[in-house]
């Protein structure tokens, strides 16, 4: 059985950490179709609708797409969307940050939604793709506990959708900003933020 992950290549950064999470647990490179990520199953200039037809052909595939508007609005994820829905093994579909589920159209069953990348839930449900994908490939290489954190809490991070700069408009409070004018508050612009909070210092000394 080998994973195909069906997707826009203007999502290729989410298709990139799904390929990273799967061989972190243990799917072999040689397992998975994925154009985006070298050496997992494309060859560089190859015909990709071609080459994915003829692993379906030869093999029993478990799809996994990614669903974003840039995946509707692709001719060739629909086509991809089509043939799993024909001749996959099974699929399943995980919605990218800002996809809703009203947003579904399509052959894709609201059964076939696995998990939301921005919902709350969504380390539960990579702890529970984790044990399908083990089960379904029959990985027995121990992974432990502490290994699998690190390996989720890296996925996280590396999907998360994070904005370039973040506004925070301090005109209402007393203090004053550093090197921003008095009374009328600031603005602040911010490159760095951490996974948890934000920090400013802030002169309470005028």
């Amino acid at each position: 059985m080998k994973i195909f992950i069906s997707h826009s290549s203007q999502d290729a950064v989410y298709a990139e950490s799904i390929v990273k999470f799967l061989i972190n647990i243990g799917v072999k490179r040689e397992q998975i179709l994925c154009s985006s990520v070298d050496g997992c199953g494309i060859r560089l200039g190859a015909n990709i609708p071609e080459t994915i037809r003829k692993e379906f052909l030869e093999n029993d595939i478990y799809a996994i797409m990614l669903l974003s508007e840039n995946y509707y609005a692709s001719a060739i994820c629909l086509n991809e969307m089509g043939a799993a829905w024909i001749a996959a093994k099974e699929q399943l579909a995980i919605l990218l940050p800002g996809f809703k589920h009203e947003q579904i159209r399509g052959v894709v069953d609201a059964n076939d939604i696995y998990m939301k990348l921005d919902a709350n839930n969504v380390t539960e449900r990579l702890l529970d793709f984790h044990d399908l994908i083990r089960e379904k490939f029959e990985i027995k290489e121990h992974l432990s506990y502490r290994d699998l954190h690190h390996i989720i809490k890296e996925f996280s991070e590396s999907i998360s959708v994070r904005p370039d700069n973040i506004s925070i408009n301090l005109s209402n409070s007393r203090p004053l900003c550093i090197g921003e004018d008095d009374s009328v508050g600031c603005t602040h612009a911010i490159g760095q933020i951490s996974e948890k909070s934000v920090t400013y210092i802030v002169d309470y000394a005028k």
